[in-house]
C-alpha cells in the first residue's frame, strides 16, 4: 500500500517543496498499476534530478569493466635426465584482442608448441574470456637454466610475466653430444693422424615427398654426421633453414644412434619439423647452417713441448661452417571439381564429434555444444563448423581448444568449439547435424564426416511473473486500494499562460537527454563488445584492417633490416589474411584461384586483379635475384598498403 501525506513538506533527491507550493502542482498517482504521471512547472526546477540519478545508478555496471589478468606459470622447477618443463600463460579479462604469443629464444632450452585453450564466461551479466598459451621446454644443457620475464601489449596496456629459475642438475640435460665413454674409447684406440675433413663431418637434409597438396604435411629430416675419433669441444650452433611460404611445427623428439656410411661408422643426431605450404607452387626450403668447434689431432714432434705455443702438445681447435643443398617443394592446388560448400581448407584425415552438457532444459536455459574435430593434419587450421541457424534458438560460440599431438612425427590432436544454445519458447527440438569438410590427399578427394542430431526437450520456465503481468487490466484499480485518494479531484486549467511547462524548454529537454543518451551508448558498447566476443566473423570483419596494419608496419621493419625473404612474407601474409578475416575465410590454403573464385560477385573486379597481381610478385621475390632490389620492395609495401585502404572503402 502507498502512503500519502497531505501536511508537511514533500522530498523528492534533496529538494524540499513546501505545502503552500502544492498547489502549484498537479500529480495523479494510481499506486496499483503502477504509473505516475507528473506535470512540473518551472517553480519544481530540481525534481528530474531523481529521473538523472535512476539513470545514472542504471549504467554505473555497465561502466565498470573487469581488469586484464595476465598470469604465468611452471609445472615444475627441478629437472631429471630426459624431462620436459611446461610452460603456460594465461590472459584473462575482459580483453578483446588477445595477441597470439611466441616464445622468444630460451638460452638453454629448446621450446615446443603445445597448443592454446580459450574461453569465454559470463560473470554478473559480463562476458568474460580467457586464453591460455602452452608451450613445453627441453633443456639442452646443465645447471641453473633460466625464463625471463617478457612484457605483453594487451589492449593499450603492458603486462609483465614473472621470471622462472629451472635447475637441471649435472646428467638431467637432454644429451646434445655424443662423447659417451663407449666412444671416448674408441677414439683413444684409433688416434687421428689427420686434419678433419668432410668426410669426417657433414649434415644432410631431405624431405619424405618433395610434391604435395596445399596445407598437407612436409616431414623435414635434418641429420649431422659425426665421424668416430672427431672431438667436438662444445654444442654446435645450429641455424635451421628458411621456411618461407611453410607453416612450421617442431617435431621432437631428437632422434641419436650409429649408422654405417662406406664402412666408417658415423653417430646421428637427426631433427625432424613438419611443414605444411600456404600456397601452391614450387617452394624452396633454403640450406641448414652448423658450426661445430673440433679438436685437431696434436702433433707428433718431439721437440714441440719446448714450443712457445704449448697448445701443439696438447692439440689444437678448429671451427668448421658445414651447410647443407637447398630442397625444393611442388605444392599442388587442391582441386576444385568435388569441392564441399562448407570446405574451410583443412586438409588430413580427420572425424567429428557433438555432445551437449544436457537434453531438457527450461526457456532461456543454456545448452553447451561441444563440437570437437580430431585426426592427423594441421590441427591449428581447423575452421569452426558452420552452425545452422535456428529460429527458436540464440546462438552465441563460447570459447573453442586445441590440443596437439605429434605421434609418430605426424602432426595431429583434437580441436573443440563450444557453442551456447538458449531456447526461446517450450518445445521439442532436434539440433541439427553438423558436418566438416576436408580434403584428404591420400585418396586425393574430399570427404565430409557428419555428427548424429541431438533432440533437446525445452519445458516452460518456471517464473510467470511475465504472463502474469500481461494479463493485468491497466486500465482498472483492484478493490483493495480503495482506501488510496487522489490529491485533487479538480486538476483546472493546465494551459494557463502564466504556468509554462518546464518540459517544453529546449534547455530542459537537453538536460533530461544527457543520462539517457548516456545510458544508450553504454548499453551499445556493452553489446558491441559481447558481438565481438561471441561472434567470430563479425570480429575478424571489425579487426580485419587493424590486423593487416601491424602484419605491414612489420613487413616495413623487414624491409628496413635488409631482410627480403621476411619482407615478401610478411607481406603476403598481410594481405592474405586480410582477405580472409574480411570474408570469414581460413587463411590457410587460400590460394590466389579460391581468391578469384570466391570474390567474383563480392568485389569489384579491378580490385580482385590487383590483389592477385601483388602476391604473385611477392612470391617472385621470394625466390628471384631481382626481389632483393630496395626500389621495388618499397613499391610492394605501398602498393599493398593503398590495396587494403581500397578494398577498405568498398565495404
Amino acid at each position: 500500500m502507498c502512503a500519502i501525506k497531505r501536511k508537511g513538506h514533500c522530498e523528492s533527491g534533496g529538494c524540499r517543496t513546501k505545502q503552500s507550493l502544492v498547489t502549484k502542482e498537479i500529480a495523479t498517482l494510481s499506486a496499483c498499476d503502477g504509473r505516475l504521471a507528473m506535470t512540473l512547472t518551472k517553480n519544481n526546477c530540481h525534481s528530474f534530478i531523481p529521473f538523472v540519478v535512476i539513470l545514472f545508478l542504471l549504467a554505473v555496471p555497465n561502466l565498470i569493466l573487469a581488469e586484464v589478468t595476465v598470469t604465468a606459470n611452471v609445472d615444475r622447477t627441478e629437472l631429471h635426465e630426459n624431462e620436459t618443463v611446461s610452460f603456460t600463460i594465461t590472459i584473462g579479462g575482459d580483453a578483446v584482442d588477445i595477441p597470439d604469443i611466441s616464445l622468444p629464444d630460451l638460452p638453454g632450452f629448446t621450446i615446443y608448441s603445445s597448443g592454446t585453450t580459450k574461453n569465454f564466461s559470463y560473470v554478473n551479466g559480463r562476458m568474460e574470456t580467457s586464453k591460455q598459451f602452452s608451450f613445453t621446454l627441453l633443456p639442452t644443457r646443465t645447471g641453473i637454466l633460466q625464463i625471463p620475464s617478457m612484457s605483453l601489449a594487451i589492449d593499450g596496456k603492458t603486462y609483465t610475466t614473472p621470471t622462472f629459475e629451472i635447475t637441471v642438475p649435472k646428467g638431467g640435460a637432454a644429451q646434445t653430444r655424443s662423447n659417451t665413454p663407449s666412444t671416448q674409447r674408441e677414439r683413444r684406440s684409433q688416434p687421428q693422424r689427420r686434419q678433419v675433413g668432410p668426410e669426417d663431418l657433414f649434415i644432410t637434409t631431405a624431405v619424405d615427398k618433395d610434391t604435395v597438396y596445399v596445407n598437407e604435411q612436409v616431414t623435414l629430416s635434418f641429420k649431422f654426421h659425426q665421424g668416430e675419433g672427431v672431438d667436438i669441444l662444445q654444442n654446435p650452433d645450429y641455424k635451421p633453414p628458411q621456411k618461407t611460404g611453410f607453416w612450421v611445427e617442431d617435431l621432437p623428439p631428437r632422434q641419436t644412434g650409429y649408422k654405417t656410411i662406406d664402412n666408417r661408422r658415423y653417430h646421428v643426431t637427426e631433427i625432424k619439423t613438419g611443414l605444411f605450404p600456404t600456397t601452391s607452387g614450387e617452394q624452396m626450403i633454403g640450406s641448414a647452417e652448423l658450426t661445430v668447434k673440433v679438436r685437431e689431432p696434436r702433433r707428433h714432434d718431439p721437440f714441440s713441448f719446448f714450443d712457445r705455443d704449448l697448445s701443439g702438445f696438447f692439440g689444437r681447435s678448429r671451427t668448421l661452417s658445414l651447410k647443407s643443398d637447398p630442397i625444393k617443394i611442388v605444392t599442388l592446388p587442391l582441386p576444385a571439381a568435388g569441392r564441399p560448400d562448407d570446405f574451410g581448407g583443412a586438409v588430413g584425415g580427420y572425424r567429428i564429434k557433438a555432445v551437449a552438457d544436457k537434453n531438457r532444459v527450461e526457456v532461456n536455459e543454456p545448452i553447451t555444444l561441444k563440437v570437437k574435430i580430431s585426426g592427423t593434419g594441421n590441427i591449428k587450421s581447423v575452421a569452426s563448423p558452420e552452425i545452422p541457424e535456428l529460429p527458436d534458438f540464440r546462438i552465441y560460440q563460447s570459447g573453442d581448444s586445441e590440443n596437439i599431438s605429434k605421434t609418430a612425427y605426424r602432426v595431429g590432436g583434437s580441436k573443440t568449439f563450444e557453442h551456447v544454445f538458449i531456447p526461446k519458447r517450450a518445445g521439442t527440438y532436434l539440433l541439427p547435424a553438423i558436418s566438416f569438410s576436408f580434403f584428404d590427399p591420400r585418396a586425393r578427394t574430399y570427404q565430409t564426416v557428419v555428427t548424429a542430431p541431438i533432440q533437446i526437450e525445452v519445458t516452460p520456465a518456471k517464473e510467470r511473473y511475465v504472463s502474469q503481468m500481461q494479463n493485468l487490466d491497466a486500465n482498472k484499480i483492484d478493490l483493495v486500494a480503495r482506501d488510496i485518494r487522489y490529491l485533487k479531484s479538480d486538476i483546472g486549467n493546465l494551459n494557463g499562460s502564466k504556468n509554462v511547462l518546464l518540459a517544453l524548454n529546449p534547455f530542459s529537454l537537453a538536460l533530461f537527454s544527457v543520462p539517457v543518451i548516456g545510458y544508450l551508448v553504454v548499453i551499445g558498447s556493452q553489446r558491441r563488445r559481447e558481438r565481438l566476443l561471441t561472434d567470430q566473423s563479425y570480429r575478424r570483419l571489425k579487426q580485419a584492417r587493424k590486423m593487416a596494419a601491424k602484419k605491414l608496419a612489420r613487413a616495413k621493419k623487414f624491409l628496413l633490416a635488409d631482410d627480403p625473404d621476411a619482407f615478401y612474407l610478411e607481406t603476403n601474409r598481410s594481405m592474405l589474411e586480410y582477405f580472409a578475416d574480411r570474408f570469414n575465410l581460413p587463411a590457410y590454403g587460400l590460394t590466389t584461384d579460391k581468391i578469384r573464385e570466391y570474390a567474383q560477385d563480392r568485389l569489384d573486379q579491378s580490385l580482385v586483379i590487383r590483389l592477385v597481381d601483388l602476391l604473385q610478385q611477392g612470391d617472385f621475390g621470394r625466390f628471384a635475384p631481382a626481389g632483393r632490389d630496395r626500389e621495388q620492395m618499397e613499391c610492394l609495401w605501398q602498393d599493398a598498403r593503398n590495396l587494403i585502404i581500397e578494398l577498405e572503402k568498398s565495404r
